[in-house]
């Protein structure tokens, strides 16, 4: 899952039909949308609470979807601050889980 401030992505890797199914949401109102595709354009549709499962933006093949990945979010460079929270939380994990060993 991914997201900025206004919008959110969600996707599911379909690993039987090779596929992923991908959620575009739009959280910038007052309700969430749904985004769907239409005639090659982006239409919002109000998400209504009630429970239903709604079809995805898109069901595209899983390397599409991998390949799109990597060209919007992979190959950008993290900021450094980032790289340094992950590898601090990583640590301490890693102390974590040394622990629990000497314990059994």
């Amino acid at each position: 899952m991914m997201h900025s401030q206004k919008w959110e992505i969600i996707n599911q890797d379909s690993l039987g039909s090779l596929s992923t199914k991908v959620w575009l949401i739009y959280r910038g109102g007052a309700v969430p949308e749904l985004a769907r595709i239409d005639n090659g354009r982006l239409v919002l549709e109000k998400i209504e609470s009630d429970g239903e499962e709604k079809d995805p933006t898109l069901n595209i093949p899983f390397d599409v979807w991998q390949a799109l990945k990597e060209a919007m979010v992979d190959g950008v460079e993290k900021d450094k601050n980032e790289v340094e929270a992950e590898l601090t939380a990583t640590k301490y994990h890693l102390e974590d889980l040394r622990r629990l060993l000497k314990l059994t």
